[in-house]
Order: C-alpha cells, then structure tokens, then sequence
C-alpha cells in the first residue's frame, strides 16, 4: 500500500494545495486563476502520458479493437454519471452553505478575451478529466488490482471518496457536499472494471466535462457568423 503515498501525495494532496495557493493569489482575478490551473493540471497530464504511456497505447488499441462494446458502455456510463450526479447533487445540495466562502471565477462572453478565456477553461476541464480518471482510476485503484478482492473494494470506495473531496470548493468547503462527486467517481470505478480500458472512464468523463467548452464554441460561431 506504500505505492499509493506518492499519488497521494501528488494528485490529491498536491492539486488541493496547488489550487489553495491559485485562490488565495488570484484573489478573485479569473486570469491569473485560470493561468495557474493551467500550468499545474497541464505539467500533471505530460507527466501522468509519460509514466504511463504502455497502458494508454495498449488500452487505446483495445478500445478501438473493441469498438462496438466500448461505444455501448460509454454510452451508457455517461447516461448513468448524468443521472447520479443530478439526483445526488439534489439531495446532498442541503450541506452546502448558500453563501459563497470561496470566490467563483467566470468571464464576460460578449467580448473575444472572454471567449478565448472561457474556451480555456473548457479545456482545462478536458485536461482535468484526463488528469483525474489516470490518477483516481487507476493509480489509486485499477493498478492495484491483484491485491486481493477486499483491498480492491476498499480502494474503489477511498479514491472515489478522495476524488470526491478533491472538488471540496465547487461546494463551498462542504465534504458531505461532495458525495455526490464521490458517487460519481464510483460510477466511474466501475465502468473502469466493466471495460477494463482506462479509456472508457476517460472518454465519460470528458463527455461530462465537455460542457464547459462546447458552450463558449457555440458562442464563436454565433459572434463570427454575426461579422458575415
């Protein structure tokens, strides 16, 4: 279990003080938030390609061997990930405080920096995705496979818990507000085990995610199409 210090360490530890640090020195300026999310999740995804670069060549050569069966269960994990973290997000929104403690950052979309700049963010969200599916999926959990079915278990429901409280802002500092990321990230888990293709978690969760760039993308064409 001493393996699972370092992504720990790295991914939840590290991405929760990183992202303290980007609010405290942002102080409620977007730019610099944004800028430094962007620097940490992207160091963290050329370093998760590089250490794990035979699992997701092998693992993309299987989800297009396996097209058919890979499509049907992203399909419907993503169907099922809308449907927990809806109903979920209901019932657990009763912990989280109605008053902000946190600052909240968005961009104005009427104006081309604001479009660039939320079209980062959507990106971001996609790096994200990736970023968490590698380190809470399998780092934390599907590499650990062969430890018995106990050990197994047990570590479907920490990194779910984990990857639930690593969201802890998006719910003003509420852990029981989190359970239904964590819920979400159990969903996750265990399409994860179903497949056995990191990248069917990886393609479901950058489908959720994809919201955040599909709508500052329609808004472009909107704003470019206006010009003709």
């Amino acid at each position: 279990m001493t393996n699972l210090l370092k992504p720990i360490s790295i991914y939840f530890f590290g991405s929760l003080i990183w992202l303290t640090l980007a609010t405290f020195l942002a102080n409620g300026n977007a730019y610099i938030y944004f800028g430094m999310m962007l620097i940490w999740f992207l160091g963290i995804l050329i370093m998760e390609i590089r250490q794990n670069k035979d699992l997701l060549s092998n693992d993309w050569h299987f989800l297009k061997s396996h097209k058919t069966k890979n499509i049907i269960l992203i399909i419907i994990g993503f169907v099922l990930l809308q449907i927990v973290v809806s109903v979920s997000g209901d019932f657990f929104r009763q912990f989280v405080s109605e008053k902000n403690h946190f600052p909240t950052y968005s961009f104005p979309i009427d104006t081309w920096l604001g479009i660039f700049m939320n079209l980062v963010a959507g990106v971001i969200s996609l790096i994200v995705a990736f970023f968490e599916e590698v380190a809470y999926r399998y780092e934390l959990f599907y590499k650990q496979k062969n430890k018995g079915t106990i050990t197994f278990i047990f570590l479907l429901l920490m990194s779910s818990f984990l990857f639930g409280v690593s969201h802890i802002y998006n719910f003003n500092g509420s852990i029981l507000g989190t359970l239904s990321y964590a819920l979400a990230g159990l969903v996750l888990g265990i399409f994860y085990m179903i497949s056995k293709n990191i990248w069917v978690p990886i393609i479901i969760h950058g489908l959720f995610n994809s919201v955040a760039l599909i709508a500052p993308i329609v808004i472009l064409v909107f704003k470019i199409t206006s010009l003709v």
